[in-house]
């Protein structure tokens, strides 16, 4: 039997698909369990007031708005395209948005952040992971620029975004096209790294736009 749970909570297929003021009944941090939310080939998603394990898109979403919020170990997961948004919302988990690897980490779009907080020691801010060595039948892009206007880390060492480009060699035959702006203001907590020198020499860094 498998001890990790399941997808308790989801949709497929479907647009204008909101959850308001819902709270799970076990513990959002306990990691035992995989998480609560699972989506695939939808449009237009809220969460409003909910407090839930985890919040993870697979296929094909486009929009997503979490607000007045509370994520546990599992975090923001997605992938998809349109406008990801979160605002007011406090995520318990070693990252606070990964966009998933094991399908591109794509979102053909761009991030906004307002308002929110992150708590874990070496969290990260952002989460991708692809190479360009995979391909994945369509194009793999970063958000195209990443808005975070009002943002709090709970813990040390934290990064803003960590794990994209190329591998070591500079090979890249299916290339990860990179975000190109990261405007970021009204910042709290310990300084943000980023410790992937491909990122910080490629990508716009804007404070206090």
């Amino acid at each position: 039997m498998n001890n990790k749970g399941t997808y308790d909570l989801g949709g497929n297929s479907a647009v204008n698909l909101s959850f308001i003021n819902c709270r799970q009944t076990n513990d959002i941090t306990q990691n035992i369990w995989w998480g609560i939310f699972g989506a695939n080939y939808m449009k237009n998603i809220l969460f409003d007031n909910v407090e839930f394990s985890r919040f993870d898109t697979h296929m094909g979403v486009h929009n997503v708005t979490i607000r007045n919020s509370e994520i546990g170990h599992q975090g923001i997961l997605a992938i998809g395209g349109g406008s990801l948004i979160v605002e007011n919302t406090t995520v318990r988990s070693a990252r606070f948005i990964q966009l998933r690897p094991d399908y591109g980490s794509h979102w053909e779009g761009n991030i906004y952040i307002t308002n929110s907080t992150l708590v874990r020691n070496n969290g990260i801010i952002i989460e991708t992971n692809n190479d360009g060595q995979w391909d994945f039948f369509y194009d793999c892009y970063m958000p195209a620029n990443i808005f975070i206007d009002g943002f709090t880390v709970v813990g040390t060492s934290p990064q803003l975004i960590t794990n994209a480009g190329r591998n070591s060699a500079g090979y890249e035959p299916f290339p990860y096209r990179l975000t190109e702006n990261i405007y970021i203001k009204n910042y709290s907590g310990s300084p943000w790294l980023i410790s992937n020198p491909f990122l910080s020499e490629r990508i716009n860094i804007i404070t206090n736009w």
